[in-house]
C-alpha cells in the first residue's frame, strides 16, 4: 500500500509484472486488471500483465494500492511483483535514492524480531527465506536485509532472534559477511531490549527462560538481559576476528535507569572476569518537551514545536548526562535509537506532536538533538522506525517524504556525522 502522505498515488499507477510458482486464477480488485495470465506446466511458473489504475480519489481517499486474490487449491508460492520499468532491480529506485543520506539500516522493526514467529525460533533452520510469500510470519529474510543494505550503501544493523543457539548465531554471521558489499559493516545485536520485561518484546522470555535455567532471582533481570547479550557478543565476535572491522557489537539498554543498567553492566564484567565485549552502548532517549509545556501548547502544532524546540536542549542533557561516563567506564561507545520517540507522558498529545513536526520549524528541531548527541559522544543513531508506532513523532518520519523538514534536515546532517 502507498499512502498519500508518502508516495503520490501517480507514483504507483502503471503496469506491472507478476510472476509466481503454481498454478492459480487471479482476480484484481477495484483500479487493478488482470491480463495475459499463463502457466508453464514444465516450469510450474506462472506469469501476467497487471495494471494498477487510479483510485476513485472520493471513494479511496487514502491508498493507492494493488489488491490481488489468487484462487489455487494448492496455494501459490514464490511471488514476485514489480513495475515493468524496474525490471531486475529488488527495491524502488526511489526509495534507495532517497535512502543514501543514512549509513545503517536496522533490521528490528523488518525482521519483525519482538514477534513470537522470530523470537521463539531455536535455529538457524527456521529463519526467514527470500522464497517466503508473506514477510509478517518470519520478517525479512538475511537475504533481502543484506540486498537492502548493499543497494542503498548501508551497514547492516542486524536483529538476531532471541532464542537462536550459539551456532546459528555464527551461520548468520556468516552469511552476512558473505553477502555484504565489503565496505559495509555488520552490527550485530540479540534479540530487542532484552532487560524489557514490560514490554511486548518476546525477547525477554528467552531471557526468562535462561534466569529459571540458571537459578537467577528477579533483581538480576537487567542482568540477566545484558548477560545474553555479552555471551552472543563473544561468539559472533570471534566468527569474524580474522576481519578487523567488519563487525561490531551492540547492547540494548533502557534510558531512564542508568544507575541500574551501570551496575548489572557491572556484574556481568565481575562475573566473567573480562572487559564487556561490546562495542556500542545504546539508548532510548525522549526528547519530547514537558507534559506541563505540552498541556500549555493545548494541541497548537506551532506551539507544541516551539516548545519541543525550547526545551531540547535542557530534556537531552538530563536524559544523556550520566551516560557518557557510564560508556566511558566499561570502555564502549555511546549510541542512541529511536532517536524523538514520544515518552508515556506525551502520549496524550501524539497527534499535536506529529503535525508539529511536519512545519517549516521542524528542521530545527533535528539539528538541535543532533547537536546536543554530538554534544554528549555520541558516535551513532537510529534517526526513523519504519512504522507510524515511532517514525511518525521521530527525528523522521521515513524516507519517503523527501520534501518534510524533518527529512531535509536530515539529509543536511547526516553527512557531517558519519561513523569511523
Amino acid at each position: 500500500t502507498c499512502p498519500k502522505h508518502r508516495w503520490q498515488p501517480v507514483d504507483a499507477v502503471g503496469e506491472y509484472d507478476l510472476t509466481f510458482k503454481g498454478q492459480s486464477f487471479v482476480d484484481g480488485f477495484w483500479n487493478v486488471a488482470v491480463r495475459d495470465l499463463k502457466h508453464d506446466p514444465a516450469t510450474d511458473v506462472s506469469t501476467a500483465k497487471v495494471r494498477l489504475s487510479p483510485y476513485n480519489a472520493a471513494k479511496h481517499p487514502t491508498y493507492t494500492e494493488a489488491k490481488l486474490q489468487f484462487h489455487s487449491p494448492a496455494g501459490v508460492r514464490d511471488i514476485d511483483f514489480r513495475r515493468v520499468e524496474h525490471a531486475g532491480e529488488h527495491f524502488h529506485p526511489a526509495f534507495v535514492k532517497h535512502a543514501k543520506i543514512f549509513g545503517l539500516f536496522r533490521s528490528m522493526d523488518h525482521g519483525y524480531v519482538n514477534t513470537r514467529g522470530v523470537a521463539f525460533q531455536r535455529t538457524f533452520a527456521e529463519r526467514a527465506l527470500p522464497t517466503d510469500t508473506f514477510v509478517r510470519r518470519r520478517g525479512i529474510s538475511i537475504e533481502d536485509f543484506a540486498a537492502l543494505c548493499n543497494a542503498v550503501g548501508c551497514d547492516a544493523w542486524f536483529n538476531f532472534p532471541a532464542g537462536w543457539d550459539a551456532e546459528s548465531d555464527r551461520q548468520a554471521v556468516r552469511l552476512l559477511d558473505k553477502l555484504l558489499r565489503p565496505e559495509l559493516r555488520i552490527y550485530a545485536e540479540k534479540g530487542n531490549e532484552p532487560w524489557n520485561w514490560a514490554g511486548p518484546y518476546n525477547t525477554w522470555h528467552i531471557v526468562g527462560e535462561r534466569m529459571k535455567a540458571r537459578g537467577y532471582v528477579d533483581s538480576l533481570a537487567f542482568a540477566a538481559g545484558i548477560e545474553m547479550a555479552a555471551e552472543f557478543a563473544e561468539t559472533v565476535r570471534d566468527e569474524l576476528k580474522h576481519k578487523p572491522g567488519r563487525l561490531k557489537t551492540v547492547v540494548n539498554l533502557k534510558v531512564w535507569e542508568p544507575a541500574g543498567m551501570d551496575g548489572s553492566l557491572a556484574w556481568v564484567a565481575n562475573k566473567t572476569g573480562r572487559p564487556l565485549p561490546f562495542d556500542y552502548l545504546v539508548i532510548a532517549p525522549y526528547v519530547d518537551g514537558t507534559p506541563a509545556g505540552l498541556n500549555e501548547a493545548a494541541g497548537d502544532p506551532a506551539k507544541v514545536l516551539a516548545h519541543l524546540v525550547a526545551n531540547v536542549d535542557e530534556r537531552l542533557t538530563a536524559l544523556l548526562r550520566p551516560w557518557p561516563g557510564i560508556a566511558a567506564k566499561h570502555k564502549v561507545q555511546l549510541g542512541v535509537y529511536e532517536a524523538g520517540i514520544v515518552a508515556d507522558a506525551a502520549r496524550p498529545h501524539i497527534a499535536a506532536i506529529r503535525a508539529s513536526l511536519q512545519l517549516p520549524g521542524a528542521g530545527e528541531y533535528v539539528k538541535r538533538t543532533v547537536d546536543q548527541y554530538v554534544k554528549h559522544g555520541v558516535q551513532f543513531w537510529a534517526w526513523n522506525s519504519y512504522s507510524d508506532r515511532h517514525g511518525g513523532y521521530g527525528l523522521l518520519r521515513s524516507v519517503e517524504n523527501p520534501n518534510e523538514p524533518r527529512y531535509q534536515a536530515a539529509a543536511e546532517e547526516a553527512p557531517k556525522h558519519r561513523m569511523n
